[in-house]
């Protein structure tokens, strides 16, 4: 397991319970020809750059309008990159572990491009 011990994890079913709430925005951590060819539907990517290195969202903004902000990767992503970007953030966003593979083997939605 290569979870951050500071993030809170969360599971598919409250994953999908926020988003029928429409109280979740999902972020894509993995690099972006990943996200381009396949995210789940609706999400946005966290990086601009295939290195990783330049945030493509403002978490904070999505945090003020009230949404949960759930990071997904792949089963055992290491989000220890994430944790640095962030600093210190007061509210920490929901990992949910079981990434793009268990939303697919779930027959989950999902969509490709930007």
């Amino acid at each position: 397991m290569h979870s951050h011990p500071r993030l809170w994890k969360i599971s598919l079913a409250g994953v999908l319970a926020l988003r029928h709430e429409r109280r979740a925005t999902l972020v894509d951590l993995r690099p972006p020809s990943l996200f381009k060819a396949r995210h789940i539907k609706g999400a946005v990517a966290l990086y601009q750059d295939e290195e990783c290195s330049m945030l493509g969202v403002n978490l904070d903004e999505i945090r003020g309008r009230n949404q949960t902000v759930i990071v997904y990767g792949v089963r055992g992503h290491d989000v220890t990159a994430l944790i640095e970007h962030l600093g210190n953030p007061v509210d920490l966003p929901r990992f949910f572990d079981g990434g793009i593979d268990e939303w697919l083997s779930s027959g989950l939605e999902t969509e490709a491009g930007e």
